[in-house]
């Protein structure tokens, strides 16, 4: 519409849903895996949705997917989640989905003004995890557009990317 092409591509991410082992306790929203790639979140009274977080390469159209999930996408969910939670070895699966993900070719978002439009800015490309940021990168894009100053240095982010840039796909990102 604005006339800017941005290099986000739409990306399957196949979802399992188990029963919550009595024994787990969810430290919060969220438990989010950096070593093993992996998420677990409760999902409603007595049930946890787990699934692979970062950069995916199934590569979908949004308007018709595939939003079953194989056994050996779920077999696969469940290993990775077994490794963070041994409890989770014993509890019942009741199902899964595949969600839809925004992915950058780097895995990063694009967070800043893009192309030569005048007051035109981006914040795309979360990979599923924009709301999670969404209030805090709000309001540090906010001060930038109305020019005040922010703690926050969102110059990473900027469409096209620095030379120096580094892509995220790479999983030792996590272990640096």
């Amino acid at each position: 519409m604005a006339g800017v092409t941005l290099p986000i591509e739409i990306h399957r991410v196949p979802t399992a849903l188990y029963r919550k082992p009595e024994s787990l306790r969810v430290p919060g929203p969220i438990l989010s895996d950096g070593i093993n790639q992996i998420y677990l979140r409760d999902a409603g009274e007595g049930y946890l949705r787990a699934a692979r977080f970062g950069w995916t390469a199934d590569r979908v159209d949004p308007d018709s997917y595939d939003e079953t999930v194989s056994r050996a996408q779920h077999d696969d969910v469940r290993r990775l989640v077994e490794q963070r939670v041994p409890a989770m070895r014993r509890t019942p699966s009741v199902g899964g989905f595949s969600a839809i993900y925004d992915m950058t070719p780097d895995g990063h978002p694009i967070v800043g003004p893009v192309g030569d439009i005048d007051g035109f800015w981006c914040d795309c490309g979360w990979s599923g995890n924009g709301f999670a940021s969404a209030p805090a990168v709000g309001a540090h894009i906010a001060a930038a557009i109305t020019c005040k100053t922010s703690e926050v240095d969102l110059s990473p982010f900027a469409w096209p990317r620095s030379a120096d840039a580094t892509p995220r796909p790479d999983v030792s990102w996590v272990r640096r």
